[in-house]
């Protein structure tokens, strides 16, 4: 590929990892659009990696009252005033269960799936439904608990198929079970952390072993900055959308961008 276009694929993985619209698509069908020759898996893996530290920098001081009860915790020495810290612990581990279980069970199935434009496109206009029904949702405040965040946990697991939007069905979900905006919100983004360094992990034997000529170690680290800016920006966009609208103008360009790559590849 051009270097515009490995720049252009940085960018869109950092936007749309957080904005609505699937992310796996978006990367998976320009891919074929544009004819790479490089090792994708391994190219994924450095832009998922930027896009892992955009939300670890966005929610630095959670992450780092999280991490710090985790361990307090452990020592036994955790405070009552560091309860509510150490159950949203628990909440991002128990939300995290179904999409480690069931990538991990059916990880060549989801991998095939990448390889195939139009299951990705239909997923797009699945994804689209999705986000277009969010209007209907009516939060009602409710605080997180196992019961909500297994359902979100749920949501997560089904978006490992290419085509469905990981932050656009979690936060659905979330929204359905009566959380408000934001806290929808930050639980997703909270919840990708371990489903994104998951995902690295599991590809990180391939990486390695990657001999692709075609691969620039020193663009590609370069693009993942791309992709963590972008990414950050994203985040902030899509939290100060949440504020009055819900996710259902995204529907319209889901559709859209399906249609398109149905198009594409049936012609």
């Amino acid at each position: 590929m051009e270097t515009w276009q490995i720049f252009f694929l940085a960018v869109l993985q950092g936007a749309t990892e957080f904005l609505p619209v699937s992310s796996s698509a978006h990367l998976a069908l320009f891919q074929h659009v544009f004819e790479s020759k490089l090792d994708n898996v391994a190219f994924d893996v450095v832009l998922h990696l930027g896009t892992l530290a955009s939300v670890l920098v966005f929610y630095r001081k959670e992450v780092f009252r999280f991490v710090q009860a985790f361990f307090l915790k452990l020592a036994g020495k955790l405070p009552e005033e560091r309860k509510e810290d150490w159950r949203m612990v628990l909440f991002v581990l128990w939300g995290s269960i179904p999409a480690a279980a069931i990538g991990g069970g059916f990880q060549k199935f989801f991998e095939e799936a990448f390889d195939k434009p139009i299951w990705i496109s239909s997923f797009l206009l699945i994804t689209g439904f999705f986000l277009f029904l969010s209007r209907y949702s009516r939060p009602t405040g409710a605080p997180l608990n196992y019961k909500n965040t297994l359902a979100v946990g749920l949501a997560q697991a089904v978006a490992i198929l290419p085509g469905i939007s990981r932050s656009g069905s979690t936060i659905t979900v979330g929204l359905f079970m009566g959380l408000e905006r934001k806290k929808a919100a930050d639980y997703s983004f909270l919840l990708s952390i371990p489903a994104i360094a998951g995902a690295a992990l599991l590809e990180v034997p391939k990486l390695v072993k990657s001999e692709n000529p075609y691969n620039d170690w020193g663009l590609f680290y370069v693009a993942a900055a791309a992709s963590f800016l972008s990414g950050v920006l994203a985040i902030y966009l899509l939290l100060k959308i949440l504020r009055k609208h819900s996710l259902e103008g995204f529907s319209y360009y889901c559709w859209a961008a399906g249609l398109f790559f149905l198009w594409l590849n049936w012609r």
